[in-house]
């Protein structure tokens, strides 16, 4: 953050004061917690396809 003569602080490049706005990119490591919630949501998806696919198969008398 740049600031002027009359003490006015200008925001980073992305407009987020103080470097708010940067990204990890990838470099920060995922807790516990996140690494839990994304096999949660992996679960749910591979259940949620295969409710699909049975519904679908029962649509097409399989």
């Amino acid at each position: 953050m740049t600031s002027d003569a009359s003490g006015y602080e200008y925001p980073d490049e992305a407009g987020y004061p103080h470097g708010a706005g940067t990204l990890d990119e990838g470099t920060a490591r995922p807790s516990d917690a996140e690494k839990a919630q994304a096999a949660e949501a992996d679960t749910a998806e591979v259940e949620l396809d295969e409710f699909a696919m049975s519904d679908e198969e029962d649509a097409e008398g399989l």
